[in-house]
């Protein structure tokens, strides 16, 4: 597990105490309220978060703009998904969910996700489409929200209220700033009024997997007293996996390759297979505490956690290894097991204060995220590769001549904030409505990265022309990152309401953001490499963005709506040396903020019972960030190119075609490009060299020109209290691009569909539905690394295949059962 840099570690024994002195501060909130307020009388029962007859469209109340208000009242481009909705579609993770948002993209890695975002709003993305076995320096350029804070947790969907997704930068909304969205997961609150629960269970079957899987769940919601209420949720996930390796290496007690028994090659003895090895087993808990003495004041305690256990990628290798035998339609071509775990923890303390002319929120939180994943990268290391560094081939030829190479990529991560966030939202009803926060946040991250070559050191010494003294280990690599980063920021918006119907809304964010990273890098399996360098770097910045909105309500269901949105994601410093043998160009040691410019307009409503929504937007984005692997050394950095543009039109509708009938339609174009060359510094070892990471014209990587998102559903009455209910939803993707590297890295991705069907019986409190998801078992591709990058080398003696393509869940039928009381 990382160890953290001795810099960030003053941050963390302050963190309790920060959040203990949150606690504190809402406690003084409690009893000014308890002195000012009449004696607590029980809560009036919340708002329905929707409602909807059997020919009426689901009116989804949110609280986007701080205020609870329709889906359609809101003067900008956003979506939500009802929990009910979630709960009744079987879904559980955030792959699935965020298909069915037009203008949201994913790359698809299963359960093993690891600390990368997968998700992109409006195509603003440059990375590789298959990064995420490393922690990156750069931050996602969405903003998650859990509640009200903001993290990246991805838990289970479970107990749900609802998901928001906001297009476009939120800077001046929320206190963590965004560069292309937001996206918030709203939790069910602990409810006084009544003692209910859900019991529910799943079980499954997945296309090419050895045995079954299960989910079970436990949600209970405990009265305590009129006050008072406790709400819990357990959630287990046993997944079996479907994915198999065909030729993982017989490895000998001391975890390297035995030899090969005079053999100039190896063969079939050599290997041994493995199948549906990307198993995962997942524990999720949440407990949430809620005090509402009186109308005017509420405290809710919540506690989130969860730990993941995966025992591979869902990734298959598409074409031969190294005897020529092509990989089958679920294999993968690692050499190695590819285990990965994280663990993850929330605690929050949110309050609420209802002042009359205005409401206080306030929230203070923490969280603790880390995990460990172990990758085969011999495909790396095994052959040299256009534009890289063809330094590491040289390894394998040290090896004793009878020995398997084998490069083990060992990676951890750390992630530990406290976040506060206060918020006042005036009270609507008054000609001039403002929301304005103050935000902070104290973050530490932790990455370590090491390579191994297993049995390095034993089979140079075999070989007879290698000499003693000459190598210093297995380890041919360290990379190791910490970094303290804190900020601070006010925000607001103010909206004049001109007339009743025409509203005019500006917005503004001031922050001031501080990023120091501490670094040490070096390795060498070779004692002339063995050679260790440190690095200290820090970044600053102080900035205002803004935010302007028209709207006008055409009548009471439909409104018409104009945005200009300035968004921004921090820069910072990354872990390189540059200084000594195995230093970089000094250009790389930072790198900078990156921003754009988001114009939209759209209209949304109602018309005969029919909800939609159209939004057509064009971003300007500067200083874009990618991450690179450097031209001399090939560490991990974050450089910035000069520009891109993102434009495209989203489109919703939502109604019954008949009584019982419902349907859904989203279709997102988008049209995403680099519009300068991406130009860092090239070869330290070649002055005045340049490298170029992507061309001017690229497609920006893992987003498609065209998403389509359907779905219908038909509910009848078969009997008195007995309803049939039937679903069928799809989602499709066009072709796309892994990566906007030149050359043979970067190729196209196939478009595809996924379609999902169920079919379930509602018995009162129970219901039992048979549900099929990627109904036609389509190879749903969504980031790869190419052959170019990582594939087969039997000259250099690897005879397995690194190649990966990041598919999504082949066909999986199940049975799920819920009862509610």
């Amino acid at each position: 597990m990382t160890k953290l840099d001795p810099t960030t570690r003053p941050l963390y024994r302050s963190l309790r105490l920060r959040l203990l002195a949150g606690v504190a501060g809402a406690a003084l909130i409690a009893g000014t309220t308890q002195a000012q307020t009449a004696p607590p009388q029980a809560p009036a029962p919340a708002p329905a978060a929707s409602t909807q007859t059997d020919s009426q469209v689901e009116q989804i109340v949110v609280t986007a703009s701080l205020r609870r208000e329709r889906v359609q009242d809101v003067p900008y481009d956003m979506s939500a998904v009802t929990g009910d909705s979630i709960a009744a579609r079987e879904i559980t993770d955030d792959n699935e969910l965020l298909r069915t948002i037009p203008g949201v993209s994913v790359v698809d890695r299963g359960y093993q996700t690891g600390s990368l975002n997968g998700a992109r709003i409006r195509g603003l993305n440059v990375d590789g489409a298959a990064l995420g076995d490393y922690a990156l320096a750069s931050v996602s350029p969405l903003s998650t929200y859990v509640n009200d804070t903001p993290v990246f947790a991805n838990f289970l969907l479970k107990d749900i209220d609802r998901v928001e997704v906001l297009r476009g930068p939120q800077g001046t909304l929320y206190g963590s700033g965004s560069l292309g969205g937001t996206v918030r997961y709203i939790e069910n609150e602990p409810d006084p009024s009544a003692f209910s629960g859900t019991i529910s269970t799943l079980a499954y079957h997945t296309e090419n997997s050895d045995g079954a899987g299960w989910n079970g769940d436990l949600t209970l919601n405990i009265p305590i007293l009129d006050t008072v209420a406790f709400r819990a949720t357990i959630s287990r996930i046993d997944d079996p996996g479907s994915i198999d390796d065909p030729n993982l290496y017989k490895l000998n007690a001391q975890g390297f390759p035995d030899e090969l028994n005079g053999r100039a090659a190896p063969d079939a003895s050599d290997f041994y297979r493995a199948d549906s090895v990307d198993t995962a087993h997942i524990w999720y808990g949440r407990a949430s505490l809620l005090w509402q003495p009186n109308s005017d004041f509420k405290l809710v305690a919540n506690y989130n956690t969860q730990s993941d256990h995966t025992g591979g990628p869902r990734e298959i290798t598409e074409g031969d290894n190294g005897f020529g035998q092509p990989y089958g339609p679920y294999e993968d071509g690692a050499v190695i097991p590819q285990k990965a775990s994280r663990s993850v923890s929330l605690e929050s303390l949110e309050g609420t204060y209802d002042l009359g002319f205005a409401t206080l929120t306030e929230s203070t939180s923490y969280y603790d995220h880390r995990g460990q994943s172990v990758t085969d990268n011999t495909g790396f290391y095994g052959h040299a590769i256009a534009g890289f560094p063809p330094g590491f081939l040289y390894y394998f030829s040290y090896y004793a001549p009878n020995r398997l190479p084998l490069t083990v990529f060992d990676n951890s991560y750390s992630d530990r904030a406290i976040v506060e966030e206060t918020r006042l939202v005036s009270t609507p009803g008054k000609i001039l409505d403002y929301s304005v926060g103050v935000f902070y946040e104290d973050q530490a991250r932790g990455a370590l990265s090491q390579n191994f070559l297993p049995g390095f050191q034993e089979t140079y010494l075999e070989n007879p022309v290698n000499g003693p003294g000459f190598v210093s280990g297995d380890r041919s690599f360290l990379y190791h990152r910490g970094e303290a980063y804190d900020e601070k920021a006010v925000f607001g918006e103010v909206t004049y309401h001109v007339t009743d119907r025409f509203d005019v809304t500006g917005g503004m964010r001031y922050f001031d953001d501080n990023d120091s990273v501490h670094s040490l890098i070096g390795g060498g399996v070779l004692t002339v490499n063995n050679i260790y360098t440190q690095s200290q770097s820090s970044t600053s910045e102080s900035k205002a963005l803004g935010k302007g909105n028209a709207s006008w309500k055409i009548d009471a269901n439909d409104l018409l709506f104009a945005t200009v949105s300035q968004g921004y994601r921090r820069g910072g410093s990354n872990a390189i040396p540059i200084t000594g043998p195995t230093r970089e160009d000094a250009s790389f040691l930072n790198f900078k903020s990156d921003s754009v410019v988001n114009y939209e307009t759209g209209i949304k409503g109602t018309f005969q019972g029919i909800a939609y929504s159209a939004a057509a937007y064009y971003i300007d984005w500067t200083n874009v960030q990618v991450n690179i692997q450097t031209p001399t050394w090939a560490y991990f950095a974050v450089a910035n190119g000069p520009s891109a543009v993102s434009k495209g039109l989203e489109l919703e509708l939502d109604g019954f075609a008949l009584p019982g009938w419902h349907y859904n339609l989203g279709y997102a174009y988008n049209q995403a490009n680099l519009t300068a060359n991406i130009v860092t510094a090239g070869n330290i070892h070649d002055p005045g060299s340049s490298a170029i990471s992507g061309f001017s014209g690229a497609r920006l990587p893992g987003v498609a020109d065209d998403t389509v998102n359907l779905g219908t559903d038909y509910t009848f009455t078969v009997a008195n209290g007995v309803d049939l209910v039937t679903r069928l939803s799809g989602y499709y993707q066009s072709s796309s691009r892994n990566s906007v590297t030149p050359g043979a890295l970067a190729v196209g991705i196939d478009p595809f569909w996924l379609w999902m069907a169920s079919a379930g019986i509602e018995v009162g409190s129970w219901d039992v539905t048979l549900f099929v998801k990627n109904l036609f078992n389509a190879n749903a591709i969504t980031g790869l690394y190419t052959e170019a990058y990582s594939g087969t080398d039997p000259a250099g003696g690897f005879y397995g295949n690194d190649n990966r393509a990041i598919i999504s869940q082949p066909r999986t039928v199940g049975m799920a059962f819920n009862y509610r009381f």
